[in-house]
């Protein structure tokens, strides 16, 4: 294997588990944000989900960091230059949705420190709930992205249409 081999699949490897990670810490959040609802806003709970929120901004700019370390999505949009816009226009997100989720694990640490202000957790709660779609959608869109870039380079158009007059369900060259 060659050491730029090497190195891509470290890349993917290294991005795959900070996906993960986010995912998990996302999961977690929205838990956290549930057994508050059923069981109480006490400070040990607080504290907890103050520190997943920590947590989740860590992980995420991770995960922006690797995405843009060697220029993002480099490689594909040298291969499908058509899709640049559509790569800048989500790198710009990368640092909006940070922001949001600095400020959002501010506002939580600030109020898990004041039971006065446990009302405002609701607040972070429906921020947390937008920011969670939105980095969803965010997610979604780069993984299409990619998806069409590979497409290109392979020669294909239309990511629907690869495949057209073949076999699909794994059984190709039986019975004939």
């Amino acid at each position: 294997m060659t050491t730029v081999a090497r190195e891509a699949l470290t890349f993917v490897r290294d991005h795959f588990q900070e996906r993960q990670k986010v995912q998990r810490r996302l999961q977690r959040i929205r838990n956290d944000f549930h057994l508050l609802e059923l069981d109480g806003w006490d400070s040990g709970k607080r504290l907890d989900l103050a520190h997943a929120l920590e947590g989740l901004r860590d992980h995420v700019g991770m995960l922006f960091a690797l995405e843009e370390a060697d220029g993002y999505l480099a490689d594909e949009i040298q291969e499908a230059p058509r899709l640049s816009e559509q790569a800048h226009a989500l790198q710009s997100q990368h640092r909006r949705l940070f922001e949001q989720l600095c400020e959002l694990a501010e506002q939580a640490d600030r109020i898990i420190h004041h039971p006065r202000f446990v009302h405002l957790l609701e607040s972070v709660e429906e921020k947390f709930e937008a920011l969670d779609a939105d980095f969803s959608a965010h997610e979604m869109a780069e993984t299409d992205l990619m998806l069409r870039a590979f497409d290109s380079e392979l020669g294909e158009s239309d990511p629907a249409q690869a495949g057209d007059g073949e076999l699909t369900d794994g059984n190709q060259g039986e019975g004939e």
